[in-house]
């Protein structure tokens, strides 16, 4: 409904964009550059919450890009990404980049956990399980792509898909007990498939190019 009450300044011009409830519906979390309006600086947001009652906090400041903000389902813990930014490999005089990590930030306060900081690879978008003990993402390794997930809070990464093959498209059911993707390998083009949330079961349910493999050796 409509309402009076007025803006939260936070002494900056501000341009708050990703916007996610917490399950509580107190609060929200949203990323804001300081520095949109600096021509001569490149992209960097930041953390910021908000809360129902108009206070806010800034819950990051390091130099880094952040983005891929969720709450976990029973609201303990804000997850999100982060990489080096553009200005932070300029300001550091560096000739590489540097790893995207999975971080938690706990709620109701501390330090943030990085949840990949010991793992090797780059994850996707981070999807949380309805009990909140894992988040699952896809990721690239050797040439293929596949699921994966990580323990909550004591960050154990483990491979949940496997074979010579690159997952894609993946989507979940509700309860997160089945899921359904694309598989691609390397002399076929990709078709759906169905299985378990571990992997197991594994059904195909398409053969959408049949007529084309049957004449086309790849």
């Amino acid at each position: 409904g409509a309402t009076n009450a007025e803006p939260i300044s936070l002494g900056m011009a501000l341009r708050p964009t990703a916007l996610v409830w917490h399950p509580s519906g107190q609060q929200v979390a949203f990323l804001a550059d300081q520095n949109w309006r600096d021509e001569t600086k490149f992209e960097r947001p930041d953390i910021f919450t908000a809360s129902v009652d108009r206070s806010v906090k800034r819950l990051t400041d390091d130099g880094h890009v952040h983005g891929d903000l969720k709450f976990s389902p029973d609201g303990k813990y804000l997850s999100y990404s982060r990489n080096f930014g553009t200005d932070m490999i300029v300001s550091k005089k560096l000739n590489h980049g540097g790893p995207d990590d999975l971080l938690i930030q706990p709620v109701a306060g501390g330090e943030p956990i990085n949840l990949t900081a010991n793992w090797d690879l780059e994850p996707g978008p981070a999807i949380w399980a309805p009990d909140s003990r894992h988040i699952y993402f896809s990721a690239a390794k050797g040439g293929e792509n596949h699921l994966f997930r990580v323990s909550v809070p004591d960050a154990r990464v483990e491979q949940v898909t496997k074979g010579p093959r690159r997952i894609g498209s993946i989507t979940f059911d509700k309860a997160m007990t089945t899921m359904a993707y694309t598989v691609s390998v390397h002399d076929a083009p990709p078709d759906v498939y169905v299985s378990k949330i571990d992997g197991s079961g594994e059904r195909r349910l398409s053969d959408a190019h049949r007529d084309f493999t049957a004449e086309v050796a790849l």
